[in-house]
């Protein structure tokens, strides 16, 4: 299968980097300044990842829709405290990034020559999966507090940068033990994220090795 690589995931990548470099130091800050300079970097990371899809014309409308419409509930979920807003928020981010997911991954998998944006993409994939664990397990402790050992009694806009770092130490199967999951569901996910975490790094190597010695078999 060959697919033309016409989205550029360095975009998508520098927004993601973004979000998981600036979120911590953002969440040191204890004013409302600290509040809403999260969600513009949240929002940032959402404009730099539709941007990626803009030359899918298809996919770049719905990107930015969904982009539109979670700012717009971010800035209601702010402004009023509102849980179902906060939800929703949630919910669109997590449809979001599933969805670039799924979209950069049928780019990396496929035939192609664009080694950087292939790669790019690859880093992308393995990032997105912490943002939407990370999404999934602050609609939990949302839903259900208590959920997370260790989470400080923060406001809402501050346990995303608590539960990315948690995240991204599952992802990896780190485990500091600072944070640990309480809840039988937070246990549930974390179990996945680091399961995924080791299989993907595993799959991709082997798949990207394939399709190198399928294209150097196909020149012989």
């Amino acid at each position: 299968m060959m697919i033309e690589t016409r989205a550029n995931f360095v975009f998508m990548l520098i927004g993601l980097i973004l979000m998981w470099l600036v979120t911590p130091m953002i969440s040191m800050v204890s004013t409302d300044v600290g509040n809403i300079a999260l969600y513009v970097v949240i929002g940032a990371a959402l404009c730099l990842g539709a941007w990626s899809l803009s030359k899918e014309r298809g996919f770049f409308l719905v990107a930015a829709g969904i982009t539109l419409a979670a700012v717009a509930y971010s800035i209601v979920a702010y402004l009023t405290g509102n849980a179902l807003a906060r939800f929703l928020v949630l919910g669109l981010e997590i449809i979001f990034w599933s969805m670039c997911a799924w979209f950069v991954a049928r780019h990396v998998l496929a035939d192609g020559s664009a080694v950087r944006n292939r790669i790019a993409g690859a880093i992308c994939i393995y990032m997105i999966a912490a943002v939407i664990w990370a999404h999934l397990y602050t609609a939990l402790n949302l839903w259900m507090p208590g959920s997370f050992n260790g989470l400080d009694a923060v406001p809402f806009e501050k346990q995303f940068a608590e539960l990315l770092y948690f995240s991204f130490v599952t992802l990896t199967t780190l485990g500091y033990g600072d944070m640990s999951p309480a809840h039988p569901v937070a246990r549930l996910l974390a179990q996945m994220e680091a399961v995924f975490g080791q299989f993907y790094i595993a799959i991709l190597v082997a798949t990207l090795v394939g399709i190198r010695i399928a294209r150097a078999s196909s020149r012989d």
